[in-house]
């Protein structure tokens, strides 16, 4: 009997990035109708810019000595 493969933590945590992108896209789709978040490539450089954007965020409050 074969044993069900374990994903490893990095599939474990790609599956929940991509579930995230969904539903935020999904979000963004719904308030503001924007037909091309539905595209699984516009998703990801969506949660990209997103991401960069909000470390962006963090470093100028670290720079600025905000807590």
């Amino acid at each position: 009997m074969a044993s069900p493969k374990l994903k490893t933590a990095a599939e474990v945590s790609k599956e929940l990035m991509d579930s995230a992108i969904s539903a935020r896209a999904q979000r963004w789709y719904d308030v503001f109708k924007f037909p091309m978040l539905k595209d699984a490539v516009v998703q990801r450089s969506f949660l990209h810019e997103w991401k960069k954007s909000c470390l962006n965020y963090l470093r100028l409050a670290a720079l600025s000595g905000f807590p």
